[in-house]
């Protein structure tokens, strides 16, 4: 089968790509390269090159900064008539690439990315599929100081947004990895709005297994990923004073890039001085490792770990959360954020609720108390767990969803 991605992001395109949907791709390209199958990636960038990412996928660069496409924007004034010109000319673009691959090597499914609009001038004549990377009004919403997550059902849906559902609607099928995505996706487009789970893959032989000299001979419990107001960071800064003082046998250690966040006035401020602020005289016990450029040391960080701290406004199954889960590691996190997928409270790990810092507290001193029996039953549940994403089954439900959508097309 040849199976295209139309995308907004991959690795390929450097460190900023290298979000949750970019190693999403790379996972599912990869898998389906692997059982014989043909990929290409077409991805907006600021190249126009096409070449071999590994054995059966290739990257096609769809060049952004074009002389046609500056000119067009630059007659809009509007900010977001801008991005709803840049959606629509990126479409066309894209899928005038895929018409000409389809000639030269028949495409049998293409995929596309809900962001930007990527499948609005879809070719009728070849099967086309969305998957949500996120549900976007409420993504954006979490993004704010004051979001609560009691609302996430009447949020407000802007034109920049509306041109994405109205992308999806042109689509023959819709998925999404998260059944809160799903379900209000489902509301808004009035047509059924799949659940595939992201691949979970092997934890590979960790290429950098010395952890960082700051935590030599420490114990510690991890953050990992990107601080900002979506990934609750404020939670973090309301809980950590307590959460430190109640556990001095351990480090909270942080590993990722400070996005800021919000104040409510529009203005970001890193989260990071504000958390060890709020350690006061307990800091010196908070570890912030920084931005990981180098991934290679991130598996040897999450095996250490004597659990994943990973609190959420708002996720779409998050990779994070899946990492962690593929190191056996107990995760503690909170409900109403899409995570109740992969976690069971009580089960295989912990939820709290997302404005409740004393429940955080609660749950970390209750993970670092337990007995290595009740630990290593909460790592058989979550290695049981994650093992339903594995990549054969993976494989396998997308195999089948490719070929249902196909054959109605024929």
């Amino acid at each position: 089968m040849h199976i295209v991605f139309a995308t907004v992001e991959f690795l390929s395109e450097g460190i900023e790509s290298c979000g949750g949907l970019a190693q999403y791709i790379a996972k599912a390209a990869h898998i389906y390269a692997r059982k014989g199958n043909r990929v290409t990636v077409i991805v907006l960038s600021k190249r126009g090159n096409t070449f071999e990412y590994e054995k059966n996928v290739r990257v096609v660069r769809i060049p952004q900064n074009t002389v046609e496409r500056d000119l067009i924007l630059s007659k809009l004034g509007n900010k977001e008539l801008k991005g709803v010109a840049a959606s629509v000319w990126n479409s066309y673009l894209v899928n005038k690439r895929i018409a000409q691959i389809d000639k030269e090597e028949k495409v049998d499914v293409v995929q596309y990315t809900h962001l930007g609009a990527l499948a609005l001038f879809r070719n009728r004549k070849i099967p086309a599929i969305v998957r949500m990377s996120s549900f976007s009004p409420v993504g954006l919403e979490a993004r704010k100081a004051d979001f609560n997550s009691a609302n996430i059902g009447s949020v407000p849906i802007l034109p920049a947004q509306k041109i994405d559902f109205a992308a999806m609607r042109r689509a023959d099928a819709v998925f999404a990895p998260c059944r809160l995505t799903a379900m209000l996706a489902e509301r808004v487009l009035k047509k059924t709005v799949s659940v595939k789970e992201s691949p979970a893959m092997p934890v590979q032989n960790m290429q950098n297994t010395t952890l960082p000299k700051e935590l030599s001979g420490k114990k510690y419990y991890l953050y990992f990923g990107a601080l900002s107001n979506h990934k609750n960071a404020r939670l973090l800064i309301d809980a950590v004073w307590k959460m430190v003082k109640n556990n001095p046998e351990f480090y909270f250690v942080i590993a990722g890039k400070d996005l800021g966040i919000s104040d409510g006035k529009g203005r970001l401020s890193p989260a990071i001085p504000q958390i060890m602020a709020a350690a006061g005289e307990y800091a010196k016990r908070v570890i912030y490792l920084g931005d990981l450029g180098d991934r290679t040391i991130l598996g040897t960080l999450i095996e250490n770990a004597e659990f994943c701290l990973l609190p959420y406004r708002f996720e779409n199954l998050p990779n994070t959360c899946i990492e962690a889960m593929e190191h056996g590691k107990i995760v503690v996190s909170t409900y109403r954020s899409g995570v109740s997928q992969l976690i069971k409270d009580g089960y295989n790990g912990f939820l709290t609720d997302q404005d409740n810092p004393e429940e955080l507290v609660s749950a970390v001193g209750r993970v670092l108390a337990m007995e290595e029996s009740e630990r290593q039953r909460f790592r058989a549940n979550t290695l049981k767990r994650v093992s339903q994403m594995s990549s054969e089954n993976f494989y396998k439900y997308m195999m089948d969803y490719y070929r249902a959508v196909i054959g109605r097309k024929q």
